[in-house]
């Protein structure tokens, strides 16, 4: 799998984090089969958008096929939690150019921790952990201080801006923090992430390998993206987001999971 793209698909500046400008084959609106296709695809989102009360952003692309939808293509949309799937990106990149040691132990003081961060705050004061480990607990339970543990290893949040700029992203930003050395690593634990169950998940068949990254945060924002395996093929790789909604969250995750049936139609 090319993971360089699975990084840019699923990249995306909001009130605590960054932002996703999501694309379809550069264009807006639905994408995948001709004519009354685009129009159906185009016209279920929409009707799942007015369930948010807000916006709704998708971004899918089918590698096999290169068939791909979308969504409110040219809109950026808040990340949320979903960017600690890119730090953990960078991490390994830099350490496989040399520049980093996915073995470094990192300390730290409970003056670092940040609400939720169920993993860092039990080594907060004493060994630390090493980035390994903070890549793991960022990626799979969302801990908001590996998170930012994870940002100060590389510059901040600019540091991993310029990182998704030299790797052909040009609009995804990250502005804020949060209140092995190969690909197979990031793969690992995307898959092993624990928060995603009733989001696209919830709406893809048991027997398909799928790794994610979600995000909740303020406004009404919410976020999953994944990269997703049907047996026997390539991978689909998809983006979505809500935000501005006044809908409870228990009421949203549905929608990821109807944005994930249509992706098992593409196959």
């Amino acid at each position: 799998m090319d993971l360089s793209l699975t990084r840019r698909m699923l990249i995306g500046s909001a009130l605590c984090l960054p932002v996703l400008t999501l694309r379809a084959n550069a264009e807006e609106g639905a994408k995948g089969s001709a004519g009354e296709g685009e129009d159906n695809i185009e016209h279920r989102l929409a009707a799942l958008e007015k369930r948010t009360g807000g916006r709704l952003g998708v971004s899918v692309l089918d590698t096999e096929t290169s068939i791909s939808f979308g969504y409110r293509g040219s809109e950026a949309f808040p990340m949320c939690s979903t960017f600690k799937a890119l730090a953990a990106a960078f991490v390994l990149a830099r350490t496989d150019k040399g520049e980093e040691n996915l073995g470094r132990r990192v300390s730290y003081g409970r003056d670092k921790l940040v609400d939720y961060s169920p993993i860092s705050e039990k080594h907060a004061g004493t060994d630390g952990m090493t980035l390994a480990e903070l890549c793991e607990a960022a990626v799979t339970v969302s801990d908001n201080t590996a998170g930012n543990l994870l940002l100060e290893s590389f510059g901040g949040p600019a540091g991993l801006t310029d990182w998704l700029r030299s790797i052909g992203d040009g609009t995804t930003r990250l502005d804020r923090t949060e209140p092995t050395l190969n690909e197979g690593r990031l793969i690992a634990w995307l898959v092993a992430s624990t928060t995603g169950k009733v989001r696209l998940r919830a709406g893809l068949p048991a027997d398909w390998k799928v790794g994610d990254k979600t995000g909740t945060g303020p406004n009404g924002s919410l976020g999953d993206i994944a990269v997703i395996w049907p047996p026997d093929r390539g991978p689909i790789v998809a983006a979505v987001y809500i935000s501005e909604t006044t809908v409870p969250v228990k009421e949203l995750n549905p929608i990821f999971a109807e944005v994930g049936r249509m992706i098992v139609e593409m196959v």
